[in-house]
């Protein structure tokens, strides 16, 4: 995993602003899908499809397959300076609207 792979899957596509989300949730405790969705109130077919992308991307690994919690791996953790540096952009962007 390289910053490239990182801003372009955060910042760089459609999804990004749901995948920060679920980043943000993930960094404070290991959730499931299903927690994920009714903490972000997005669907739950868009939560699946963001964490598969996750998944991909070695950003997030899960713990089981039924019920699956997920949680932040190891090598996203060594890049979680770049991530505060994105969400605080997101944030100050928003707090612009």
């Amino acid at each position: 995993m390289n910053d490239y792979i990182i801003l372009y899957l955060l910042t760089g596509t459609r999804g990004g602003i749901n995948r920060i989300q679920i980043l943000k949730l993930l960094s404070k405790g290991n959730l499931n899908a299903h927690k994920i969705k009714e903490k972000l109130k997005i669907d739950y077919k868009t939560v699946q499809h963001h964490l598969r992308l996750l998944l991909k991307h070695r950003f997030v690994t899960t713990s089981n397959k039924y019920g699956a919690l997920y949680l932040l791996t190891d090598e996203f953790k060594r890049h979680m300076n770049l991530f505060k540096e994105i969400l605080a952009k997101v944030n100050k962007s928003i707090e612009r609207l």
